[in-house]
């Protein structure tokens, strides 16, 4: 037995829990007695000034930000 499923079925179905999700965590955020925490986010800060020392050195590691 197998069973298919369209792509259009794929992407609704994620669309709909990805809003589901955005009302849960508003809604919790309303109520202020939440925090937000991100584990392994990175910013990647582009300069125009650039040094020969630093051409790679562009990604800053959110959790060494103070």
């Amino acid at each position: 037995m197998g069973i298919s499923i369209s792509v259009d079925a794929v992407h609704a179905t994620v669309q709909s829990l990805s809003v589901e999700s955005l009302h849960a965590i508003q809604s919790l955020g309303q109520t202020l007695l939440t925090g937000y925490a991100y584990n392994n986010s990175n910013i990647d800060l582009k300069t125009t000034n650039h040094i020969v020392e630093n051409l790679t050195d562009t990604l800053n590691h959110l959790y060494k930000l103070n």
